[in-house]
């Protein structure tokens, strides 16, 4: 399967080891699913140019819940993406918050 996976906090403390690590364990088994782009998303525009992913977007700040998660959905829509990883606190707290936004 060729999917994407988006990971928050792009270029920050944990993300970076993460995006390694998921290329280090396809590397080691190049039979893992999924087999499909790293994307990262982050609000703030430095961190995100320190991003280890194959494409990072600037996206608002979570503290802007409704356009954040707007911006999430047109990402995950626009490139396929098909695992979100949620890899801040914050970001938990407004991913679950609109886990449902836009209604299905």
């Amino acid at each position: 399967m060729q999917a994407d996976i988006l990971i928050t906090g792009a270029g920050g403390g944990a993300s970076n080891p993460l995006i390694h690590e998921l290329r280090e364990a396809r590397r080691r088994n190049p039979d893992l699913e999924p087999k499909g782009r790293i994307l990262g998303i982050n609000f703030d525009k430095y961190m995100a140019s320190q991003s280890w992913a194959d494409k990072t977007y600037v996206v608002p700040d979570p503290s802007e819940p409704m356009r954040y998660i707007g911006a999430i959905n047109e990402i995950t829509r626009r490139e396929g993406v098909e695992l979100l990883i949620v890899n801040s606190h914050n970001e938990v707290t407004v991913a679950s918050e609109y886990r449902d936004y836009p209604p299905p």
